[in-house]
């Protein structure tokens, strides 16, 4: 369930487009897509949990609602998410605060996992916005509504900007392309708006990580590479990847070069990896990103001490079938792909 979320994203996409978009192949994978999960974990102190992890972070001024909260992150798999733990007395469940934190903290949750994700794909010039448009000016008015409701310092007598404080840790960063793209791209919204964005911010980006390393200022004009780079083992792959795309691809070989896997299951997947990279030159970018995933799925699970099947499967079977649309070009993908899955059979 943890890990469903992109393909849980992709059917709802496919249900809820017109099928003359889809039968075109006018749709875009980037127009639905999934945040990071959050788990919320009620239990008695003192009676259901010993001790809880040591990176978990508590939430102050929460003392008069008579609840512990208590934030952290986790990583199972190729997810990441973040557990929210409501501890309350034993002798007493108080529901109706438990009620009122519960949905707020799924409230607070939807709304900074919407606006990370619009900002990303602006600073991805997915979303394009342009001065004077109607576009831009529906931008300008969610981009206000969404700070106004996240700058709050309370909500339903809870202290909001606490828990924000607690959760903003550990969150994705943007590469410094991305950063200096999106500086470019809201440099029209309105002086106000930009000041309460960079407010809202903060002075190190802590208050939402999609842009931290910079702040919402004056654009200073700096040159913004398009071109990625990605390394293999001393074979270096550049071209115009996807942003994301390039550092997954990165991050996942790295992840396997580190790990404890079996020498001819490294060099399997070294080969899988450079495949993928040399493929997604010749892939539409809209795709890159979801190649990239399945390949770091696929990685993660045969590099495992106990590899799933069908997660492993699953993600051999998209990367072969991105590999089948363009031909004979990528066929080193395929034969890459079931090489790993010859050595987890």
């Amino acid at each position: 369930l943890i890990a469903i979320g992109p393909q849980l994203a992709a059917m709802y996409l496919e249900a809820s487009t017109l099928r003359s978009l889809r039968k075109d192949n006018l749709s875009a994978p980037w127009w639905f897509k999934p945040g990071a999960p959050l788990v919320i974990l009620e239990y008695r102190v003192g009676v259901d949990i010993g001790q809880l992890p040591e990176q978990t972070q508590q939430v102050p001024g929460m003392e008069n609602t008579g609840i512990k909260v208590d934030y952290c992150w986790f990583t199972v798999g190729p997810a990441r998410f973040g557990v929210w733990f409501l501890g309350y007395p034993p002798e007493k469940l108080a529901k109706e605060p438990l009620r009122r934190l519960r949905l707020n903290l799924f409230r607070l949750h939807a709304e900074r996992e919407s606006i990370k994700q619009i900002l990303r794909l602006v600073a991805q010039k997915k979303i394009k916005l342009e001065r004077k448009q109607d576009s831009a000016q529906r931008f300008q008015d969610y981009l206000e509504q969404a700070i106004t409701l996240l700058s709050r310092q309370q909500r339903d007598g809870l202290p909001q900007s606490n828990i924000l404080e607690v959760a903003q840790e550990s969150e994705d960063r943007v590469t410094e392309g991305e950063a200096a793209t999106l500086q470019q791209q809201l440099l029209f919204i309105r002086g106000n708006l930009r000041h309460r964005l960079k407010q809202f911010v903060g002075e190190d980006g802590k208050r939402i990580q999609v842009i931290q390393q910079f702040h919402i200022q004056e654009y200073v004009e700096k040159k913004v590479m398009n071109n990625q780079t990605i390394t293999i083992s001393g074979s270096t792959f550049q071209g115009d990847f996807a942003v994301v795309a390039a550092e997954t691809i990165q991050n996942s070989f790295n992840h396997v070069a580190k790990s404890g896997a079996k020498p001819e299951m490294k060099t399997a997947l070294e080969e899988l990896h450079k495949a993928v990279a040399e493929m997604c030159k010749q892939l539409p970018k809209e795709k890159h990103d979801q190649v990239a995933s399945d390949l770091e799925v696929l990685s993660k699970e045969a590099v495992a001490p106990a590899p799933r099947r069908k997660w492993y499967e699953l993600s051999a079977e998209g990367l072969m079938e991105a590999a089948k649309a363009i031909g004979q070009v990528a066929a080193p993908v395929i034969t890459a792909a079931k090489s790993v899955l010859a050595l987890l059979a």
